[in-house]
């Protein structure tokens, strides 16, 4: 009898207990569901949502400089405090990888400049694809964004010394013979962004025409070098980005240093942002993709003409708009390549 008791009893507290699992397992399914459905929310949910859990994490490959301009302005307009931490290309990569391995993310978005890194996380299984819901650029984002977010392109582009040259429209303008040794360019060696360009220039213009251009450049160390010798008129010209070179132009009393990104051909990398699974702020991360590409995130991004956006059907005012000549880096070719295009364009170091 006493055997039959303790049975029932051990059965029933059984049943009990699995009852119990079965409603833990029942609102951990809801909460996964209303995470994974969080993109058919409206802006004005997702901003509600995301203004509740009140901070946003961001890892990114930029300087803290230039990612302090759309970081404020998303923090004026939501109250959500956004902490910026910065790794180079391959030690962000190594950064996310690793949190992933220990089920341990700390960040919500991720964004760089070589969206092949991007591809990598969405292979690897990282990466939340967003339904884009901002009012007045979902429908093209939507169409240009899968498993990155293009949020502004940085062609390269020649600052120069207009006293000295002509705005220049062709590549093929920098060999000009008195130009020789003064136009600059950060060693290319130290990325692949440059031998992108080259095997461009080289598709373009033939491998005469690399050797050539090597053979009219020297090499500084950093990219704000190169454009801020320009400006010191050390030089005559050099291969930058507006995000580096139109800071250091305003420090130009003269006025007479210029930037341009009109030509012909040109390449250069795009700054990916992706959204990551598993993030501890769910909605702000969702709400820092749909805003980045809004007009005003764009504003904030590109404006001053400091980038370009990817919006080919919208208007942002102070925003431009890619040149006809530009197309994103090839990345993958460029590290098949890049000892065979780097010995072609053999240049003087300075």
């Amino acid at each position: 009898m006493k055997k039959n008791l303790l049975l029932s009893f051990v059965i029933i507290f059984s049943i009990i207990l699995a009852a119990c699992g079965s409603k833990e397992t029942t609102q951990k399914d809801v909460d996964d569901k209303e995470k994974a459905d969080n993109t058919e929310l409206t802006y004005e949910q997702i901003i509600e949502k995301a203004k509740e859990e009140g901070k946003l994490v961001v890892y990114g490959s930029s300087s803290p400089e230039r990612f302090s301009v759309p970081e404020k302005a998303f923090e004026k307009e939501f109250g959500i405090v956004v902490e910026y931490v910065r790794a180079a290309g391959g030690d962000l990569a190594n950064r996310v990888n690793a949190e992933f391995k220990s089920k341990k993310v700390l960040a919500d978005v991720v964004f760089g400049g070589d969206h092949v890194m991007m591809e990598n996380f969405f292979d690897s299984g990282f990466v939340d694809k967003v339904n884009f819901v901002t009012p007045e650029t979902a429908e093209e984002v939507n169409e240009i964004s899968d498993i990155y977010t293009p949020v502004n392109l940085s062609p390269t582009g020649i600052v120069f010394d207009s006293t000295q040259m002509e705005e220049p429209k062709s590549w093929e303008d920098l060999l000009d013979p008195k130009l020789k040794g003064k136009i600059g360019i950060a060693d290319p060696s130290l990325s692949n962004t440059l031998p992108a360009l080259f095997l461009r220039l080289k598709d373009e213009y033939g491998e005469e025409f690399l050797k050539k251009l090597g053979e009219q450049v020297v090499i500084y160390d950093a990219d704000p070098l190169v454009a801020n010798n320009v400006v010191g008129r050390e030089l005559i010209a050099g291969l930058s980005y507006s995000t580096i070179a139109l800071p250091l132009i305003k420090g130009d009393a003269s006025k007479t240093i210029k930037y341009t990104q009109d030509l012909d051909v040109t390449a250069g990398p795009m700054a990916a942002m992706t959204l990551l699974k598993d993030r501890p702020n769910t909605y702000a991360g969702l709400l820092f993709m749909n805003w980045s590409m809004s007009i005003k995130g764009q504003q904030s991004w590109n404006g001053n003409f400091m980038g370009i956006t990817a919006l080919e059907s919208v208007e942002v005012e102070g925003v431009s708009k890619a040149p006809a000549g530009y197309e994103v880096s090839d990345y993958k070719r460029a590290a098949e390549e890049k000892e065979k295009v780097l010995e072609l364009f053999n240049s003087n170091r300075k």
